[in-house]
């Protein structure tokens, strides 16, 4: 289980390359300011459009890229 101690003050971070399949559950429960959130290069198969716009409301940037199983996020979510 992902335990982040920086929690609500953390503004950018970055998962990419860590072979995650879906967003660990501490990102949208624990990173609330998040601004810049980079994903990429992982083998996500979806994003949940809930955890991004419900919580995450400060992200400005969210990197997808190199995530061969992902399917097309929810247009809410681009």
């Amino acid at each position: 289980m992902l335990q982040l101690a920086a929690g609500p003050q953390l503004q950018v971070l970055a998962l990419s390359g860590n072979g995650l399949t879906a967003v660990p559950p501490a990102v949208g429960n624990q990173c609330t300011n998040l601004i810049h959130l980079d994903l990429s290069r992982n083998a996500l198969t979806k994003i949940d459009a809930a955890l991004v716009l419900d919580r995450l409301t400060a992200l400005k940037s969210l990197k997808l890229v190199g995530n061969p199983t992902l399917q097309e996020p929810p247009e809410e979510v681009c």
